[in-house]
């Protein structure tokens, strides 16, 4: 299988990427401030698409398109990731004559690009956010007179991008001085700003409705009244620690019991912070009553005992027991027989990896899924985990190829979570690959990151499944193929495992080129 391009990042590329989302374009719809630039581009340098982008972390955002459907492209196909690497105009008279571009997707198929010219778009701070380009798909040369247009035109182009900026942020700063009250008044948390010993200036209704007591009786007492004497020293720990912190955006959580004016207490989380206005400081705090959160986290921890027990003993039984059949008798059976035996193990496998998947979520939600963070060596753990899988791509008619990787490299993980989030990212690579196709499984160092990556040669991601992927039950379509159906909780379970061991989980896909999902954990390699 082809090694995947890298990305070309700027030297500045984090600053870089903070200016490009700073502006406030990403994933916003076409807007007739910025069709108007790419209309006149196509229409006075002669050229079938010309483009307004911005440049994002993995991916190439088209803010204005003239001569293309789609909204956006991988970065690792873009000439205009080359472009803004520039500091003048970036030009290709032939892209398949380039080395660079020559096997580039979009030159050797649709649309078979040939011709590019791109400028790149400065933030107000000097950064490349983006490009004005245009393209053909013939060869061709960029003259004086076209380059100056292109210049001119990037500079509107440039000027408008930065206008949207502020613009942007003066709406909202109008927005939130509107909105203000109205969260006050109709937020269902109790909300308090208080001066530093803890006197309340002022509420909103919530929190007189959940204290039982008017705003005038509330206002000007000390918040250590809504919470019973016992709890003050708490209290005041958490708030002497707010007093001590220097930042201006210092905020602490904590679990206290709130206590009502007819004296009743009940659970109440807490949430406060310490904001700065000229040379005042002061607390603002959000109340809520966890009464019915403590109920459910209760039900829910009895439901995940009960089904433990009820559910999965009796599966796992019934599972086992289909499998002797279907390893030891089947052989005996009329093929009818043998037949009806094997969809029923291949249903119960798929309850009980329903079951298992439920289980985990549950356990996920109510805190209690514990992770045994160790010294785990990345080579051993692929080597673990490509042998227990290669069964299921044999099933599919597909091999898992594994990348050396340096002996030294390790990560702290819970070895066993790991091995279920690999094994999730490899079984899908398997099931969507074509027959014959082969899985490359890898682990590399990048900077301080080992990145774990499993890539296919299946259909790749939709554009429109992109940012629902992660999501719990989210499925891209109804498959037809039974095989290749799931839970939709794999790659939501995945995700939340590989956070709570500190990673991050991801994936880099060309519709119809297959795609590849990575997992990026600190590297204890020394």
């Amino acid at each position: 299988m082809d090694t995947p391009k890298k990305v070309l990042v700027a030297w500045d590329e984090a600053s870089r990427l903070d200016a490009v989302r700073a502006l406030k374009l990403l994933d916003t719809p076409p807007e007739r401030r910025f069709d108007r630039i790419t209309q006149m581009a196509r229409e006075v340098l002669h050229v079938p698409i010309a483009l307004i982008t911005l440049i994002d972390h993995d991916r190439q955002f088209f803010k204005s398109k003239q001569g293309l459907d789609s909204t956006e492209i991988s970065r690792e196909v873009s000439f205009c990731a080359h472009a803004i690497l520039q500091d003048d105009i970036f030009v290709v008279e032939n892209a398949i004559e380039d080395t660079r571009f020559a096997d580039n997707p979009l030159v050797t198929g649709p649309p078979h690009l040939r011709f590019y010219a791109g400028r790149p778009l400065h933030s107000s701070e000097g950064k490349k956010v983006g490009t004005l380009c245009i393209l053909d798909y013939v060869a061709r040369q960029l003259g004086e007179e076209d380059r100056n247009r292109l210049h001119s035109l990037a500079a509107w182009a440039e000027r408008e991008v930065n206008l949207y900026a502020a613009d942007a942020d003066a709406l909202q700063r109008l927005e939130n001085k509107m909105r203000l009250a109205h969260v006050l008044d109709y937020a269902a948390e109790g909300i308090f700003s208080t001066a530093l010993d803890g006197t309340i200036e002022s509420t909103n209704p919530a929190a007189c409705a959940m204290f039982r007591i008017g705003a005038d009786q509330l206002v000007g007492r000390n918040i250590r009244t809504l919470i019973p004497a016992r709890d003050y020293a708490t209290h005041d720990n958490f708030l002497q620690r707010m007093r001590d912190e220097q930042r201006n955006d210092a905020r602490v959580a904590f679990e206290v019991t709130g206590l009502r004016s007819d004296g009743e207490e009940f659970p109440m989380s807490v949430s406060f912070s310490m904001l700065r206005v000229g040379h005042r400081k002061f607390f603002t705090g959000i109340v809520r009553d966890s009464t019915e959160r403590h109920q459910q986290e209760r039900m829910k921890s009895e439901f995940i005992a009960s089904v433990s027990h009820e559910l999965r003993t009796p599966l796992t039984s019934i599972l086992g027991a289909l499998g002797m059949l279907k390893d030891d008798l089947a052989a005996t059976l009329p093929a009818d027989a043998r037949e009806m035996i094997e969809i029923a193990y291949l249903n119960s496998r798929r309850l009980n990896t329903l079951v298992n998947d439920i289980l985990d979520v549950e356990k996920l939600d109510a805190g209690m899924m514990q992770f045994q963070l160790e010294p785990c060596g990345a080579g051993s753990l692929l080597d673990e985990v490509v042998l227990y899988n290669q069964p299921f791509a044999r099933k599919h008619q597909v091999t898992i190829a594994q990348l050396p990787c340096a002996p030294a490299l390790a990560v702290r993980v819970d070895r066993l979570r790991m091995a279920q989030v690999l094994t999730n990212l490899i079984s899908n690579a398997c099931k969507f690959s074509p027959a014959g196709a082969s899985v490359r499984v890898s682990a590399e160092l990048r900077a301080t990151r080992v990145r774990f990556a499993v890539q296919d040669r299946g259909p790749g991601i939709a554009d429109e499944f992109r940012s629902r992927i992660f999501q719990r039950f989210a499925q891209a379509q109804p498959a037809r193929d039974h095989n290749k159906t799931g839970t939709g909780l794999g790659l939501a379970l995945a995700k939340e495992m590989v956070e709570k061991m500190g990673g991050r989980i991801g994936f880099e896909s060309v519709a119809g080129a297959g795609a590849t999902f990575y997992v990026d954990l600190p590297s204890i390699t020394a």
